[in-house]
């Protein structure tokens, strides 16, 4: 399987560029997600949702991973690299990060019992 983490970490960069520039541009890309076939769903790194009902779905993060690759090693191998971060209790989105690491690696700090992230973004639960 590909992985590539210096193209996942320019990803990542650009992508919190852009959702720093507008935020509600990248937030609705992010949560639109689209049906796809089974053969999209089989890609080896692009990353897809089936449903229980066999129905598939495909967004911008998934996209993304078949561009950066997947996990090699460990409990999340085969995942995609990028994930999107969101907030815990209001699922707005907070920006991307690193699958593997919590929070995607951001650094979320609390201001008036709302989750931001600290010095760059404007804006966790990890989302795959």
């Amino acid at each position: 399987m590909i992985s590539d983490r210096k193209t996942a970490a320019r990803t990542i960069r650009l992508l919190n560029d852009a959702f720093a520039r507008d935020p509600r541009a990248i937030a609705s890309m992010v949560y639109h997600r689209v049906g796809c076939n089974q053969a999209l769903a089989d890609h080896p790194t692009i990353q897809v949702l089936c449903a229980e009902n066999g129905r598939c779905t495909i967004g911008l993060v998934g996209v993304v991973n078949g561009m950066c690759g997947v996990i090699k090693r460990g409990k999340r191998r085969g995942w995609g690299m990028v994930c999107s971060v969101h907030d815990d209790k209001t699922g707005v989105l907070l920006g991307f990060g690193w699958t593997e690491k919590k929070d995607g690696g951001l650094r979320l700090v609390k201001r008036g019992g709302i989750t931001v992230v600290a010095a760059t973004q404007k804006h966790g639960k990890i989302v795959r």
